[in-house]
């Protein structure tokens, strides 16, 4: 007996063109700042950290300016370097920055949050290791959803299972 599920999730949640939407991979990026942020405020609110709120906020910044920034570049270095020299003469201009055209890397994001969490340190004279620390509870619920979301977008499919297994899943493309 075949109990293979045949994938055919759509990557957006709301679509208004035939490229343009709201997808489940965005969502998963503000489930983690959203909760990073709930957590850091929680902690800020109870005296468990030595950042204020607003500071958390401030935090905040520098860690999405790091995820998005860190991984877009994680991906054009590691994964597509031909867009470091791809100039067009109409908008976005740089290749790099054409997101449609290609992803995110994770290992760049991490990157971004270790250099956004040493440049908040320093600016405001905290410890990067406990800033470091903070941005875990975040993490964790945007990898998760992360992967939920690469799921619904057909992507890191694994490896080959047997048709008889029961949580096989058939890719089709």
């Amino acid at each position: 007996m075949n109990n293979v599920w045949v994938h055919d999730l759509d990557p957006f949640i709301v679509q208004f063109s035939s490229s343009f939407g709201i997808r489940w991979y965005s969502m998963a990026y503000l489930l983690g700042f959203a909760s990073g942020m709930m957590f850091m405020t929680w902690l800020a609110r109870k005296k468990a950290t030595s950042l204020t709120e607003v500071q958390a906020s401030d935090f905040l910044t520098y860690l999405i300016v790091g995820v998005l920034l860190g991984g877009r570049m994680g991906y054009v270095c590691f994964y597509a370097p031909e867009l470091l020299t791809d100039f067009r003469p109409s908008f976005p201009f740089w290749g790099a920055l054409a997101v449609w055209e290609g992803g995110m890397a994770s290992h760049g994001g991490f990157i971004g949050v270790i250099l956004a969490c040493i440049l908040f340190a320093w600016k405001n004279k905290k410890d990067p290791l406990h800033l470091g620390d903070l941005t875990i509870f975040g993490t964790c619920f945007g990898i998760i959803s992360g992967r939920i979301a690469n799921f619904i977008n057909g992507e890191l499919m694994g490896r080959v299972a047997s048709a008889d297994f029961p949580l096989a899943v058939k890719f089709p493309q």
